[in-house]
C-alpha cells in the first residue's frame, strides 16, 4: 500500500471509464486503487482478477470502500462480510460517469455519509443518502456521539431514539455536564435516575454506570484519566482485575477511560501497556520531578523513597487530566494502585 493515508481506504473499478475516475480520486483524497486486470490504463495501481475473491481479502482491512461499479455488484461483494454496525467499514458507490455517489453502509458510524458528500464535492456528482434522519433534516445522535469522542454503550437502544426523533416525539436527555449539544427541538431534560421515563425513548449522558434500558441509548464521554501505579513485573491481569474492581466500586464506566497516566520509570511496564492496548488508550507518562509539584490527597513515604516523588497513580492522574479532579483517591492492592480523575473541562 502507498502511504499512510491511502489505507485508510480502497477504491474498486471494473471499467476503464471508471479507472480513470478512481485515478481522479485516488488523486484528490488518497487510496488504494484496484483495478481489474483486463482493463488498459497508464497509470499505477493494484490489479485483481475476481472483485469476489479480492473483497473477501481486504474487506476489513480497510476502513472505507468506495466502489465504482453498479450498487448490485457491490452489494453483493460485500454481503457475505458484513457483520455490526459497529464494525463494519463505510461503503460507497459511484456509477462510472461520476453522476451519482451513493452512501451504501455505515453512514453515520462509519463515516459513508461524509465520505460520500466529500467525493460528491470534488466530482460534482450528486449525493445519494437515504438514512432517514439525514433525509428529515434531525441530527444524527451517533454522529454527535463520533465527532464528540464519545462511546455508545448499548447501540441497540439507537433506532427507539432515532424513530422517536423522525416520528417528532419528544426524547429525555440526561446530560448534566452539557456536553452533548443535540439539535432537536423537543427535549426532555432529566436531572437524574428517578425522573427517567421509561416508556419515552431517550439519551444517558455520564461516565458514570447507569441501567441499561431498550430505549435508553447510553452515550460514554471520554471524561476519565486511569492512574496507575505497580510492582515491577505485574500482569495485565492483575492490573486488570484492580481496575475493575475500581470501576465496579465507584460506579464508574470503563468506556469512559481517555487515558491512562504514570510515572515514566514505567515506560516499559508490559502489564500496563498491555492492559492500555486492551482497552484502547494511550498511556501518558510524568517524570517524578512532574509528579512531586502536584498535591495529592494520600502521598506515600514509601513511594517516595523508591521513585522519588511522593505520589504515582494520584498524581499523575491529576496531571493527565490537566489538573482535574480527584474523583477516586489512591485504592491499593497486593502490587497495584490505582486512583481516577475527571478531566478539567475546556
Amino acid at each position: 500500500m502507498d502511504s499512510e493515508k491511502s489505507k485508510k481506504r480502497a477504491i474498486y473499478c471494473l471499467t476503464s471509464k471508471g479507472a480513470k475516475l478512481g485515478y481522479r480520486i485516488k488523486q484528490l483524497i488518497g487510496a488504494d486503487l484496484f483495478v481489474h486486470e483486463k482493463i488498459k490504463i497508464e497509470f499505477n495501481c493494484l490489479r485483481f482478477k475476481s472483485l469476489s475473491s479480492l473483497i473477501s481479502k481486504v474487506f476489513h482491512a480497510y476502513r472505507e470502500h468506495i466502489f465504482i461499479t453498479a450498487m448490485g455488484i457491490a452489494v453483493r461483494s460485500i454481503s457475505p462480510y458484513l457483520n455490526t454496525k459497529e464494525s463494519d467499514p463505510a461503503v460507497v458507490v459511484i456509477d462510472q460517469n461520476g453522476r451519482f455517489c451513493i452512501s451504501v453502509l455505515s453512514g453515520h458510524l462509519g463515516g459513508a455519509n461524509e465520505l460520500c458528500k466529500r467525493i460528491a464535492n470534488f466530482i460534482k456528482a450528486i449525493p445519494v443518502i437515504t438514512t432517514a434522519t439525514d433525509t428529515e433534516g434531525i441530527s444524527s445522535v451517533e454522529l454527535l456521539a463520533k465527532k464528540k469522542g464519545m462511546d455508545i454503550e448499548n447501540l441497540s437502544a439507537l433506532k427507539e431514539v432515532s424513530l422517536a426523533m423522525i416520528e417528532k416525539e419528544p426524547i429525555q436527555l440526561f446530560d448534566p455536564d452539557n456536553i452533548f449539544p443535540l439539535d432537536y427541538p423537543d427535549v426532555i431534560k432529566v436531572s437524574d435516575e428517578t425522573e427517567w421515563e421509561k416508556d419515552t425513548a431517550g439519551v444517558w449522558v455520564s461516565w458514570k454506570k447507569t441501567e441499561v434500558l431498550n430505549n435508553k441509548l447510553i452515550v460514554v464521554p471520554k471524561s476519565l484519566v486511569l492512574g496507575i501505579g505497580c510492582n515491577r513485573g505485574t500482569k495485565k491481569e492483575e492490573i486488570r482485575d484492580a481496575v475493575h474492581s475500581v470501576f465496579s466500586s465507584f460506579n464508574l464506566n470503563i468506556k469512559a477511560i481517555s487515558l491512562i497516566s504514570t510515572i515514566d520509570k514505567k515506560r516499559d511496564e508490559k502489564g500496563i501497556l498491555e492492559f492500555a492496548n486492551e482497552i484502547n488508550v494511550a498511556v501518558k507518562f510524568f517524570s517524578s520531578e512532574e509528579l512531586n509539584c502536584i498535591n495529592v490527597p494520600n502521598p506515600s513515604k514509601i513511594t517516595q523513597k523508591h521513585v522519588r516523588t511522593k505520589s504515582v497513580c494520584e498524581a499523575s492522574a491529576i496531571a493527565a487530566a490537566k489538573m482535574g479532579e480527584i474523583i477516586v483517591p489512591k485504592q491499593k492492592f497486593k502490587n497495584v494502585t490505582i486512583a481516577v480523575a475527571l478531566k478539567k473541562a475546556c
